[in-house]
């Protein structure tokens, strides 16, 4: 099976609904190994599926949601040249407890202007500073980040520069390869 949530053509229902039973059966397992004190953080732009706009909070509901942060990437290419540029992504903070939680980097706010990567093999970048946020607030030294959609590995590299210890994870061959050569394994 082959799905592209960044297709530009509209995308039927039923592979909408697969889509979504794919994503929330992998946070289900990261829910699963979890700490109790752990966090996990969701990266994901609004879908369209048949000319409505979904929101990722829509299919993740019954998780426990800490905090939706903005992810305010400035400008990017406009795949739908029917509406206006889509400028943000959000990144749903879940988790199991309470998390652990940083005081020093609560001056983030919950709307991060970080522009968006440019100029790489994959097709769905985002910069360290992201990783590197999410890491620093809620893990410590020594801590384990796992990324179950490792891609081009700039979690995997943030959390390595960050003295934590690390898992990647990814159905692509190409992206473990590319992660392999980024943290220079």
């Amino acid at each position: 099976m082959k799905l592209n949530c960044e297709c530009t053509e509209e995308i039927i229902c039923e592979e909408r609904d697969e889509y979504e039973l794919w994503q929330i059966s992998i946070l289900k397992e990261c829910l699963r190994v979890l700490k109790k004190d752990g966090s996990i953080f969701y990266n994901h732009k609004p879908r369209r599926v048949n000319k409505r706009l979904i929101f990722p909070t829509n299919w993740l509901n019954f998780f426990k949601i800490n905090q939706v942060i903005i992810w305010d990437r400035g400008g990017h290419p406009n795949f739908f040249p029917w509406i206006f540029c889509q400028n943000t992504e959000y990144i749903i903070w879940i988790r199991k407890q309470k998390p652990w939680f940083n005081t020093k980097y609560y001056k983030y706010g919950e709307v991060w202007k970080i522009n968006f990567k440019t100029n790489t093999e994959h097709p769905a970048p985002f910069p360290i500073e992201i990783p590197e946020r999410c890491i620093l607030s809620t893990t410590e030294e020594n801590d384990i980040v796992l990324d179950p959609f490792v891609g081009s590995g700039t979690t995997c590299l943030a959390a390595k520069n960050l003295k934590r210890n690390y898992i990647g994870i990814d159905i692509s061959k190409k992206y473990c390869q590319m992660a392999d050569k980024l943290l220079k394994l």
